[in-house]
């Protein structure tokens, strides 16, 4: 049997069942199988590779790749200050074409400011890693963020995804 974790456009599954018993041995060993199992049928489908490399082709045509421009401390404010004046945009979007657009500005922030810091090639595993662990979670209020009762809330024993590996910091 395959599982989720995403699938190609052909529809062809990105990950076979014994690369998820790797991925289930290596980011999530006190999980069951089982339990693992259930929490990664989820709906396949992220266009997440498609939409990288139209972050890389843009940042190529602009001349701002990682190997061309370091990233620095300034770019770092900058993408924090874009990121927010989208976020801004979205809550004071009176249309749902406005509330569309800052969303997509709010991901390409996203996704360019981990193409500058040399992480896109793993962005997708990091993605895939934090889905996983997100389908762990509980439904529920959480209280950091006002008690709102559609959240996701961390039950007892949960692990957060393990990304140190992806960005060389085991």
């Amino acid at each position: 049997m395959e599982y989720l974790l995403p699938k190609y456009d052909n529809g062809d599954f990105l990950h076979t069942e014994e690369e998820c018993r790797d991925i289930h041995k290596r980011v999530y060993p006190g999980l069951s199988w089982e339990q693992f199992k259930k929490n990664i049928q989820m709906q396949p489908v992220y266009q997440l590779q498609g939409m990288c490399l139209l972050i890389r082709k843009m940042h190529e045509k602009f001349g701002i790749t990682p190997d061309k421009v370091d990233f620095s401390p300034r770019e770092k404010e900058f993408r924090i200050e874009a990121m927010q004046e989208e976020l801004d945009e979205y809550k004071d979007s009176t249309t749902k074409a406005d509330e569309l657009d800052a969303l997509v500005d709010l991901v390409v922030f996203a996704l360019g400011t981990a193409e500058r810091q040399g992480m896109l090639h793993v962005f997708e595993e990091a993605f895939t890693r934090v889905m996983v662990a997100n389908m762990m979670k509980e439904l529920g209020p959480n209280q950091k963020r006002g008690q709102f009762q559609l959240d996701l809330v961390k039950p007892e024993g949960f692990k957060p995804a393990y990304l140190n590996d992806l960005v060389g910091e085991e």
